[in-house]
């Protein structure tokens, strides 16, 4: 199942990212690397965490796989700002918080990055949502 696991989740960002190359058009808040790491990670994990629904191909359900790899597409589409092409006496200040700000979207890509694979990696474990300690027992 892993195996085809990880070819769904590909198969699906491909896709996404494909789309995205499409609509935007050289226009790429990010580059597409990281557009594609994040979706197909995102999806893998949404592929195996949410309940299996719709139809299966090769015993696998591609629903959740694909709705995954659609939220975690439109949610980085969202992150899509307007460039300023013209150039203000402000530079020097908005290139200093330009920085700080790419600084911490860095950080967080690293942080999401680590705690996707976490999340896959705690399903091919067995590790049971309910069983974690943080969250209170369910009755």
């Amino acid at each position: 199942m892993f195996l085809l696991h990880l070819f769904f989740a590909l198969i699906m960002a491909l896709f996404m990212t494909s789309i995205y190359k499409f609509v935007l058009r050289r226009q790429y808040p990010m580059p597409i690397i990281i557009f594609f790491v994040i979706v197909f990670l995102g999806a893998w994990l949404g592929g195996v965490w949410i309940t299996p629904v719709g139809s299966s191909v090769w015993n696998v359900h591609w629903l959740p796989f694909f709705l995954a790899s659609l939220i975690f597409a439109l949610l980085l589409l969202g992150t899509r700002t307007q460039e300023n092409r013209r150039r203000s006496r402000q530079q020097d200040k908005d290139l200093e918080k330009e920085n700080v700000a790419r600084a911490a979207l860095g950080s967080f890509f690293w942080v999401l990055i680590f705690l996707l694979i976490l999340g896959i990696i705690m399903h091919y474990l067995g590790v049971k949502v309910q069983s974690l300690p943080i969250l209170p027992p369910v009755k």
